[in-house]
């Protein structure tokens, strides 16, 4: 699969049962890490008879190729356009989404002590 070479953002339309595809970039944040900056794609789902909460596919593109990087349970708090994202990993990931119009952006932070580690920019397809 080939990535635009723009920008393109995500908007929760939450009233239907439908994915949202979305493309942007996620930054590093954490100096002393592994972490590397990468372009993605997010394709966002509803789940069945649970009202607000919908699961998160990433994929990372690297060298045009698509790679699945996981899946994350996610919240949706309409009243506050936000979307509150775990991996339920033992590392105590926490995904913070703001959307606002056809943008999401966003923050992964580590750990109980909330270590920033990623700014997130996501644009609908």
């Amino acid at each position: 699969m080939r990535c635009a070479e723009h920008l393109h953002v995500l908007v929760l339309n939450l009233g239907r049962k439908r994915k949202t595809l979305g493309e942007g970039e996620s930054k590093c944040t954490a100096t002393d890490s592994a972490c590397h900056d990468e372009h993605v794609i997010y394709r966002i789902a509803t789940v069945k008879h649970i009202p607000g909460k919908l699961a998160l596919h990433g994929y990372k593109v690297l060298k045009g190729q698509l790679i699945f990087m996981g899946t994350l349970d996610c919240l949706h708090h309409s009243d506050q356009a936000t979307l509150t994202c775990t991996g339920n990993t033992p590392k105590k990931d926490t995904w913070e989404f703001k959307v606002s119009g056809r943008l999401m952006t966003g923050t992964l932070t580590r750990g109980e002590e909330k270590v920033p580690y990623r700014r997130i920019n996501v644009r609908k397809k």
